[in-house]
């Protein structure tokens, strides 16, 4: 098994956590928050794979674009195959995102998928779209998913014209779980609403009686 299909294994539903259910897409402009080796800058990990032999390695912004034997600072591999340059985030979007771990072990989980992670000064992580020209909220989806995360409800997997795969069908059960803990918040939330109306409304009547 190759390291990245290590990596494109699905996790199981009941594995993920609900933190990040209800994050929705922040606008950005990348030109101005990205910066390589900049502290207060932004910085996006970007994994890409030889061409030759399926090694990934996890590259900010603006670098790669290399033979693998020359990206490889062990110096052990002869391998000359290629690895495409990282061109970090092409759409003006990011999908903060939760991580029990590093930037660049996160870019390496999603290596198969179009996105890449964003480190932020303050600590913080995103996602961001390396692609675009369609709806690939099926991959936004995935990603969350591979980095522990159940799908935010906000990114609806469309209806595609080929079939309804058995790892598609898997992403779809894992978001209609967010649906279903979205949902329970909710009925929690108006439930604390109608106690509070209440409580103002028997207060209310307490003081009337007083008067």
């Amino acid at each position: 098994m190759s390291e990245r299909q290590k990596f494109e294994k699905l996790p199981k539903i009941k594995e993920l956590y609900a933190d990040c259910i209800d994050v929705q897409g922040i606008n950005v402009n990348w030109g101005e928050v990205l910066g390589i080796e900049e502290d207060d800058k932004a910085t996006a990990y970007e994994a890409s794979a030889c061409d030759k032999c399926g090694a990934i390695f996890v590259i900010s912004g603006g670098h790669g674009g290399e033979p693998h034997k020359d990206l490889d600072s062990s110096g052990e591999t002869t391998c000359d195959g290629y690895v495409s340059a990282a061109e970090g985030p092409m759409m003006s979007y990011h999908y903060p995102v939760k991580l029990d771990g590093t930037a660049e072990d996160a870019a390496r989980k999603i290596a198969h998928l179009p996105l890449c992670v964003i480190e932020w000064p303050n600590g913080g992580y995103s996602l961001a779209l390396t692609g675009g020209g369609m709806d690939l909220s099926w991959e936004i989806c995935e990603a969350f998913m591979h980095l522990g995360q159940l799908p935010p409800v906000h990114f609806r997997p469309p209806r595609m014209a080929d079939e309804l795969t058995p790892r598609r069908a898997h992403v779809l059960s894992a978001y209609l779980k967010s649906c279903s803990v979205q949902a329970k918040r909710a009925r929690y939330a108006a439930k604390d609403a109608r106690a509070t109306r209440k409580w103002y409304a028997e207060r209310a009547k307490k003081e009337k009686k007083r008067a």
